[in-house]
């Protein structure tokens, strides 16, 4: 705990703005080392900033941590590109990373169909361009999978908001939206996640909205049963107190324990940004 902290409401806090949880982060390393897990809940409550204090812990144990937020992903192909970036910035040389994006570039360049020249007595060979074929997003996934899978330090990749990901392939594809979302995530338990070498990666998953709710609306609870589930309880009116009484201290404000009372009783739910 810090003696001083900013009036930060909004972003996610690191460092020494970021107020108690001990408990917690304690919880989520120690269920991290042997098994992936999901966090659920409303905006605001501090997945992200949990997240990272999580992240800040296991990295003085020697993890890597890869964080991807996919909200603004329109597609698969759209966050397996940002999950591999992210992975080549933590993993890969810088060698390795320009290779991978001149590889991308390639793929995505014209392929040469003909090639006409000019012969004796009017007769030509033509030069033509087509559009390279659509691959299937699964084949793109490969060498994520292949580098996963030699890992041996310890890995920890934390997916934001894979929810917002999920309900957006529904509602912009009405016709074929629940089979991508049941492809993707027996993809993702079967394919990605068995393929990671599994002593050395571990996943974990936020999201603002219920993942849950989703795979049980559509039948796909069992692509998501190997994880284990939690939220963020609000403080105790002891833990708020002391975050007031910290925040307070901070503007050379004394806050009197009646005070700090009336004040986490008035909240009703004293979670750290609206305290």
């Amino acid at each position: 705990m810090y003696n001083t902290m900013g009036n930060i409401a909004g972003p996610p806090v690191e460092g020494r703005n970021f107020f108690g949880r001990e408990q917690e982060i304690a919880s989520f390393v120690e269920l991290l080392q042997r098994q992936d897990v999901l966090l659920l809940g409303p905006r605001r409550i501090g997945k992200t900033s949990l997240a990272r204090r999580v992240r800040d812990t296991l990295r003085q144990d020697g993890w890597k941590f890869v964080e991807i937020n996919v909200a603004a992903c329109e597609d698969e192909p759209r966050l397996l590109a940002k999950l591999k970036t992210a992975l080549e910035a933590e993993l890969a040389p810088t060698s390795s990373a320009i290779k991978s994006a001149a590889g991308s570039i390639a793929d995505k360049l014209p392929r040469v169909s003909r090639v006409e020249f000019k012969g004796p007595e009017g007769s030509s060979v033509g030069v033509g361009l087509s559009e390279r074929s659509p691959k299937d997003w699964t084949v793109e996934a490969d060498p994520i999978l292949q580098r996963l899978g030699r890992m041996t330090t310890p890995l920890l990749v934390y997916i934001d908001e894979l929810p917002i990901f999920l309900f957006k392939l529904i509602q912009n594809d009405q016709a074929n939206g629940v089979r991508r979302v049941r492809r993707f995530l027996d993809w993702f338990r079967n394919d990605l996640r068995n393929t990671a070498n599994t002593d050395a990666v571990r996943w974990l998953l936020t999201g603002s909205i219920g993942l849950d709710s989703l795979v049980q609306q559509h039948n796909m609870a069992d692509t998501i049963n190997s994880f284990k589930h939690n939220t963020l309880e609000p403080f105790t009116e002891p833990q708020a107190a002391a975050l007031l009484h910290t925040l307070a201290a901070n503007y050379n404000l004394i806050l009197s324990d009646a005070e700090k009372s009336a004040a986490v009783a008035a909240l009703r739910w004293p979670q750290p940004y609206y305290l």
